[in-house]
């Protein structure tokens, strides 16, 4: 059997109109083109999920809640606003990774990815790292992108890093 690669991630790289999901629909093609199977536990509801699986030759898993699937709508709609997104970005205060953590995803996640069949698993966002448990075997690949923000900075001084 060959390789197989989970991505985590709540960017929803079918659209490509930004430069992470076209980076995540690229890599996507690529790695697929090696004959390598690719399967997303994506965090949130994937609308069409038959016509994106058939596209990139990929399974999705559907990681998501109610909750969680609002929330992702509103940065969704919020994001389409720049002057909005920085206004709002100017006036939060700084989130810490364990207040990020959602314990109902975890539940989800383990119930429905058995983490240890794939040889390699890649977290889009340093945020979404609190899926993986220690007892994960395989090769682990966090997306650098985070690394000059405050949330690495998080990760630097709990020492998780």
């Amino acid at each position: 059997m060959g390789k197989k690669i989970l991505i985590i991630t709540d960017s929803e790289f079918w659209k490509e109109d930004n430069g992470t999901n076209k980076r995540i629909s690229q890599f996507i093609e690529k790695i697929s083109s090696y004959g390598i199977k690719i399967e997303i536990a994506f965090i949130g509801k994937v609308y069409h999920k038959e016509k994106i699986e058939k596209i990139y030759q990929i399974i999705i898993h559907e990681i998501g809640t109610y909750k969680k699937n609002i929330s992702l709508k509103l940065k969704d709609l919020i994001n389409k606003f720049p002057k909005l997104r920085e206004k709002i970005r100017n006036n939060l205060t700084h989130t810490t990774i364990k207040s990020l953590r959602d314990e109902t995803i975890i539940k989800i996640f383990n119930k429905n990815i058995e983490i240890n069949k794939y040889d390699v698993v890649i977290v889009e966002y340093i945020w979404l790292d609190y899926l993986l448990n220690s007892n994960y075997k395989g090769i682990k690949i966090i997306d650098t992108i985070d690394v000059q923000s405050d949330r690495f900075r998080t990760y630097q001084s709990n020492n998780q890093f």
